[in-house]
């Protein structure tokens, strides 16, 4: 038996602040959709963090 790898989407703000958005995503690609969708959205809104960034269960970028 393997072990689950599941992915959070997080927003980091210009001051370094990290605040997750969706957790516990199964799939990668389902996260980097989402990462960029929630990119458009953050950035229509006038937003100006870093961006929105997918992050493995074990700490891997």
């Amino acid at each position: 038996m393997g072990i689950k790898v599941t992915y959070s989407v997080y927003i980091e703000s210009n001051s370094g602040t990290k605040t997750d958005v969706l957790t516990n995503l199964p799939d990668r690609t389902e996260a980097l959709e989402s990462a960029l969708k929630l990119n458009h959205i953050v950035k229509d809104a006038g937003y100006r963090g870093k961006a929105c960034k997918v992050v493995e269960h074990d700490g891997k970028k």
